[in-house]
Parts: C-alpha cells; sequence; structure tokens
C-alpha cells in the first residue's frame, strides 16, 4: 500500500488513509464526483470533489512523470505500477484508423489495488496434484471468485523447493505477475519464467518450444487460437492451469472456442470457485470435463 499511495499528493493521501475502510480496500475509483473505496461488498466515499488537473496529476505520478513512456500499455486500458497495483483509466480516445493509439483527457482512474498471498491456492493443492504430476486443471467462476490468485498462488507453490516443477506463466494482462522493470511485483515462485503481455497463443507455443515447461500458467482463455494452443501443448505433454468465467459448468460447455480442448479429454479437470466465504472458496470439481460433450 505504501508504493500506491505515492502516487497521491500529502494532503490527499492523509484523508484517504482516514477512510474506515481504508486497510481493507480492494479498489479506489477516482472521478469528478470523488474518491470511493470499495471493500468487501462496501462502499465509502470521501467528501471532497476532484479536478481532472489532480486525476492527470495523479497519473502522471504512477508513470513517474512519464505518461509517453507508458501510452503502449495505456492503450490496453491500464497501467502497472511498482508494488503490483493495477490503475485502469478513462478518457478520450486517440484513433490511428481503427486502432486505438493513445488515450488523452483522463477523466477517471480504477487503483485495483494488489495484495500478494502466496499461500492462498494451498487447499487446491491435494485437487491439483496427483502423485506428483500436475493435473490439468480449469479454474471456473465469476468475476471476484479468486481464480487469478489462485492461479498466481499455484505457480508460486509449485514453482517452490518442495515440489520443483518448471512453471512457465503467461501474463497477457499484467494480472498474474504484475511485472515493473522487469520484475514479478508479486508472488509467482523465483524460478518461474513470465511471459508478460505476451499475445497468449503465441506465448504458449513460445513456453513448449523455448522454456520446457512442466507446468503452464496462464488466465482467461479467449478464442480459438489460444484453446488451439492450450490443446497443442497438453498433446506435447505439458500441463496446463488456466482459468475461464463461468458460474455453472454449461456456461463452460457452451463455449464454442474450448469445445475441442473439452473434447481431446486432456484437460483433465474443473473446479468451480467463489467468493462464498472468501475469494477461492472451491465450490464443485469435475473430474470429467468431456461430460455432455458431443
Amino acid at each position: 500500500m505504501q508504493e500506491m499511495m505515492k502516487i497521491f499528493s500529502d494532503a490527499r493521501k492523509e484523508a484517504i488513509q482516514k477512510a474506515k475502510n481504508f486497510h481493507s480496500a480492494e479498489e479506489i475509483r477516482i472521478t469528478s464526483g470523488g474518491i470511493c473505496l470499495y471493500a468487501e461488498g462496501k462502499t465509502e466515499v470521501l467528501p471532497d470533489l476532484i479536478s481532472q488537473k489532480e486525476i492527470s496529476a495523479i497519473l502522471s505520478r504512477a508513470c513517474e512523470y512519464s505518461v509517453y513512456a507508458v501510452q503502449p500499455q495505456l492503450t490496453q486500458g491500464f497501467v502497472t505500477i511498482r508494488g503490483g497495483h493495477r490503475i485502469g483509466v478513462a478518457g478520450r480516445a486517440a484513433m490511428d484508423g481503427q486502432k486505438l493509439s493513445a488515450i488523452t483527457e483522463i477523466s477517471a482512474l480504477c487503483i485495483r489495488i494488489a495484495r500478494d498471498r502466496p499461500m492462498a491456492a494451498e487447499s487446491l493443492l491435494p485437487i491439483v496434484l496427483s502423485e506428483g504430476q500436475v493435473k490439468s486443471t480449469l479454474l471456473i467462476g465469476r468475476p471476484g471468485s479468486g481464480k487469478t490468485t489462485c492461479l498466481r498462488s499455484l505457480a508460486y507453490l509449485l514453482g517452490g523447493v518442495q515440489y520443483g516443477k518448471k512453471v512457465v506463466v503467461i501474463d497477457s494482462r499484467g494480472e498474474l505477475a504484475s511485472m515493473y522493470l522487469g520484475m514479478p511485483q508479486l508472488s509467482v515462485g523465483a524460478f518461474t519464467c513470465v511471459l508478460d503481455r505476451f499475445p497468449k497463443t503465441e506465448a504458449i507455443e513460445h513456453a513448449v518450444r523455448a522454456l520446457a515447461p512442466d507446468v503452464i500458467v496462464t488466465d482467461e482463455l479467449g478464442g480459438s487460437a489460444d484453446a488451439a494452443a492450450a490443446l497443442g501443448a497438453l498433446t506435447a505433454g505439458v500441463s496446463l492451469l488456466a482459468s475461464v468465467h463461468g458460474e455453472h459448468f454449461h456456461h463452460v460447455r457452451e463455449n464454442r472456442h474450448l469445445l475441442p480442448l473439452l473434447q481431446s479429454g486432456l484437460m483433465r479437470q474443473g473446479v468451480f470457485l467463489s467468493s462464498r466465504r472468501k475469494p477461492g472458496t472451491v465450490e464443485r470439481v469435475i473430474t470429467d470435463m468431456t461430460k455432455g460433450i458431443l
């Protein structure tokens, strides 16, 4: 939190730190209407309005006074700062033909506060590991169910001395390792290789070809190209830990992009997560991912 608070002026920092939910805050949203803290389903609004000039100044400090240098990252909608915190931005789109080239006139910031929980997936190890081998697993759940936190933790645990797996993390969106100047800001394992901001399809192929992984850990599988690359890795004997959105199995089963992956039988199981007790709560395990698929 100390690194994140450096982006605010002294006066604004003092006001935020006095908020009742400051220490449990998961997100700080800054708009012209003011500053709102979100913590465990509760919201807390700070009374003062905030100008567009101050919003721009906050972003400038976050980018260490070089917003231009991080524009390629900003065109993805966010910038990662030291400590692994992610700042999503809203503003005016500057287009180069059909391609977004920059975001200007920044009007709002959404700060996702990173909290390192390297042991969060410890309870998943008996599910994911079988006789020392990692079973390829999809973590399934709604946003906020703990999928990303558990994937990060699994990378950390499996790549540690106890299990000694060669882990490659594919961090296409900068959420798993939260790299900053080439260093992970969150715990993914001391000997884990991170492919940061790589397109997922190319990253999976690169990992298999160049990094000899036992396990590939990646966030949301997207289109058919991602699924095909994942199937290629599984066929090559690499275990895969990945996540998909969904609350029920039929949500996953009806995703046409994932069908070849599920039909292969190489994706061994699906684990449904929720935030019922805490993010990462295991609700159900499906051990036959081909079930109900024609």
